[in-house]
C-alpha cells in the first residue's frame, strides 16, 4: 500500500493493481477498503490518516487478488458512499431500491471499443428523439427480448433510425435509488412505497443504472449501446439532474468522464445551479452539446469548426405554440418570433410535448390533468397545460373528434419541424402514446409510461406522416438554416429570406383576432449542396375554426407553386396525382379550418 495521486478520483487500474481515491468528510478512527469476490469478503485493508489530503484519501494497492471484482469503504464499521463509483455490484431487480446496509462497487473492467459518432450534427440540423430507457421497451408489445434495458434499445435502433432523427436522448440512466423519493407533498401516504420512475434525483453519476442492464456489469451493456447508436449514424445525448449539491468542477468531471469513457455526444442538464457558462468555456467540452432550459448569460464560445455547444430547451416555444394550436387570440406574433428564433452563440431546441406534461396525444385529448393514480389527490403536476380536448374529455367514440385530434397532432409537429433550430420529439408521440391524461407520471412504472407499440391503423398512418415530415424538413435546408433570417433581401435574390403574408399577398394581418398567416421562405438563401439552392417554400398556417382564402404571392420567374402538404387531408403529404384536388382557383387558395398547407416553387 502506498499513497497515490489525488487528481484521478474514483478507482483506476495501475500496472499491478488499483488506485483508490475517495472522499471522507469526518475523522473516523478506523477506515477500511474491503475487497470482495461477489458477496464474499476477500480482504479488509485499514487506511492510515497519512493517505489523506483535505477530504480525499488516495491509496494504491498492489497487487490485488485476481478474483476480486468489487469493493466498499467503511468508516468505524459503517459503509461509506462512493460518489465516484463507476459500477454497482449485485443490483439486478428494478423496484427493490438500494440495500440499507450499503452497496458494493465494481472494480474497473475492460469496456468494449466504442466508435465515435460519424460526425457532429449542428443544432440547426438536429432532430432529437427522447426516451426513458425502461419505459421504451418494457411493454408487452415492444417485440424485444431484453425488455426495459439498454440492450432493448439496441434491438429497436432500426426503428429509431428509420424515423429520420439524428440523436437519441436518454432520460436519467445513471445509478439512482428508485425507492428514494423525496417529496414535500402532504397528499402522499407515508405507508405508500412509491417509485421514482423518471430518476430526477441525485445518484451515482458515474455509474450506468444496474437495473437498466441485462448483463451483470451495466457498464459493458451501456458501452455496447452507445457504440450501436453511433453505428446507426446517431448521436448519444444523456440527461443529468443536479440539485445544487454538486460543485461546478464536480459536474465538469462527470461530463468529461462520459465523453472520455463512453464517447457520448451531448448532455441535457436539468436542475438547480447549473454552471452552463463555466462548462461552455471548458476546452475539452467545446463542441459537445450542452442543453438546458435556461442557458444564462452568454456569449458562449463555439467549437473549432464553428458549431454551437450550448442550447436552450425552449419552454416559451412549447407554451406559445400550444396556445396557437388551440386557437388562442393574439398568438401570431409569438408564432413569427419562434419560427425564426436564432442566436449566434447558442442553439434552441423546440418541442411541443416531452417527458414532462401531456404527451402529444393527450395534449389534444384532455382539457385537465388526471393524476389521481399518483396518490396525491390530483394536486401534483402542471395546472396550466394549454391543451384542448377537441370536444370530449379523454376517450370518445365520435369519429369527427378522432379526426380533429389527428389533424391537430399533425399541426403540432408541423409547428415544431417548420421552425428554425433543433427539434425534440419524445418517444411514443410519433404513434399517439397516451398516459390517460396523467401529466406527471413520475411514479408510474406500468402501462401508463410503458410505450404501447400496438398502434392501430390510424396511428400507423400518423407515424408514416411523422417520418415523411422529418424527411421533408431534412430535404429543405431553408427550414433549418444556420444563420438568423432577417426578413430582407440582403443578397439581391429577388425575395426576402423570410416574408409574411395575409389574405392579400405581402399584407399580413397581425391583429389580435387573426389566427392565420402565410410565411414565405426564399430557397436561394439555403444551399442543398455546392451547386444547388433550395426551392422557395410557402407555408400557410390557419388555426382558426373557419377556412380562409388567400392570394398566393407571385413566384419568381420560371417557377410555379405546387401544393405539397395539407394537414386537413388523411394523406397529408401530397403526391403528384393528388395535387389537383387541393382547393385552388386562379391565384388564390383555401386553407381549411385548423390546418397547415405547404406550397413548393417548382420550375416550369
Amino acid at each position: 500500500m502506498q499513497i497515490g495521486s489525488f487528481y484521478n478520483k474514483g478507482v483506476s487500474r495501475t500496472s499491478k493493481g488499483y488506485q483508490f481515491v475517495f472522499r471522507v468528510e469526518n475523522n473516523p478512527e478506523k477506515l477500511e477498503i474491503r475487497l470482495y469476490h461477489k458477496e464474499t469478503l476477500l480482504k479488509a485493508i485499514i487506511v492510515p490518516n497519512d493517505y489523506r489530503c483535505g477530504n480525499l484519501f488516495s491509496v494504491i494497492l498492489e497487487p490485488v487478488s485476481k478474483t476480486a471484482d468489487s469493493y466498499a469503504y467503511f468508516a468505524d464499521g459503517e459503509p461509506l458512499v462512493d460518489p465516484f463509483a463507476t459500477g454497482i455490484a449485485e443490483l439486478k431487480e428494478y423496484g427493490k431500491g438500494h440495500p440499507k446496509e450499503g452497496l458494493r462497487y465494481l472494480l474497473p473492467s475492460k469496456l468494449p471499443e466504442i466508435r465515435p459518432a460519424k460526425e457532429a450534427v449542428d443544432y440547426a440540423d438536429s432532430v432529437i428523439y427522447g426516451l426513458h430507457v425502461r419505459g421504451f421497451t418494457k411493454g408487452k408489445a415492444s417485440g424485444v427480448k431484453a425488455k426495459g434495458t439498454f440492450r432493448g434499445i439496441t434491438e429497436k435502433l432500426d426503428y429509431i433510425r428509420t424515423l429520420g432523427v439524428t440523436a437519441i436522448e436518454f432520460m436519467p440512466c445513471y445509478e439512482f435509488d428508485e425507492l428514494d423519493l423525496h417529496t414535500s407533498s402532504p397528499f402522499i401516504p407515508l405507508k405508500e412505497n412509491k417509485l421514482n420512475f423518471w430518476g430526477y434525483k441525485p445518484g451515482y453519476y458515474y455509474a450506468p443504472k444496474a437495473t437498466y442492464a441485462k448483463k451483470a456489469d451495466a457498464r459493458i451493456e451501456f458501452a455496447e449501446t452507445v457504440d450501436a447508436v453511433h453505428k446507426a449514424g446517431l448521436e448519444m445525448i444523456l440527461q443529468f439532474y443536479f440539485d445544487g449539491t454538486v460543485s461546478e468542477t464536480g459536474i465538469l468531471d462527470i461530463l468529461r468522464y462520459y465523453v472520455l469513457t463512453y464517447k457520448v455526444d451531448g448532455f441535457h442538464l436539468i436542475g438547480k445551479g447549473l454552471p452552463i457558462a463555466f462548462l461552455a468555456k471548458d476546452d475539452f467540452l467545446r463542441g459537445i452539446k450542452i442543453i438546458t432550459e435556461y442557458t444564462g448569460e452568454g456569449p458562449f464560445p463555439l467549437s473549432a469548426d464553428g458549431r454551437r455547444s450550448v442550447a436552450e430547451f425552449s419552454r416559451p416555444f412549447m407554451i406559445d405554440m400550444r396556445k396557437y394550436l388551440k386557437g388562442d387570440e393574439n398568438m401570431l406574433g409569438a408564432l413569427l418570433y419562434h419560427i425564426r428564433d436564432h442566436h449566434d452563440d447558442r442553439g434552441v431546441v423546440h418541442r411541443i410535448a416531452g417527458y414532462d406534461g401531456f404527451t402529444l396525444h393527450d395534449l389534444v385529448s384532455y382539457d385537465r390533468k388526471h393524476n389521481e393514480a399518483n396518490g396525491e389527490d390530483n394536486h401534483d403536476g402542471e395546472l396550466s397545460n394549454f391543451s384542448w380536448n377537441c370536444g370530449a374529455e379523454g376517450d370518445t367514440r365520435k369519429r369527427s373528434i378522432h379526426a380533429l385530434r389527428l389533424q391537430q397532432m399533425k399541426n403540432a409537429l408541423s409547428l415544431v419541424l417548420f421552425s428554425q433550430g433543433a427539434v425534440y420529439i419524445h418517444s411514443g408521440d410519433e404513434f399517439g402514446q397516451t398516459q390517460r391524461g396523467n401529466n406527471n407520471p413520475y411514479c408510474q412504472d406500468n402501462d401508463v409510461t410503458w410505450l404501447n407499440w400496438r398502434t392501430g391503423k390510424t396511428m400507423e398512418t400518423f407515424s408514416a406522416f411523422v417520418k415523411e415530415l422529418i424527411a421533408f424538413r431534412k430535404k429543405h435546408p431553408v427550414l433549418h438554416q444556420k444563420q438568423l433570417l432577417c426578413n430582407a433581401d440582403h443578397r439581391g435574390y429577388g425575395l426576402p429570406d423570410l416574408s409574411y403574408h395575409g389574405e392579400e399577398a405581402w399584407r399580413p394581418d397581425l391583429d389580435p383576432y387573426s389566427r392565420c398567416i402565410g410565411v414565405l421562405f426564399c430557397g436561394a438563401y439555403a444551399a442543398v449542396d455546392e451547386t444547388h439552392k433550395d426551392h422557395d417554400l410557402y407555408i400557410a398556417f390557419n388555426m382558426h375554426w373557419e377556412p380562409h382564402t388567400f392570394s398566393l404571392p407571385a413566384p419568381r420567374e420560371g417557377f410555379s407553386w405546387k401544393p405539397v402538404m395539407d394537414t386537413s387531408r388523411e394523406q397529408s403529404l401530397l403526391s403528384d396525382d393528388m395535387s389537383c384536388e387541393v382547393q385552388t382557383q386562379n391565384d388564390t387558395y383555401t386553407v381549411l379550418q385548423r390546418s397547415i398547407m405547404v406550397f413548393e416553387a417548382t420550375e416550369v
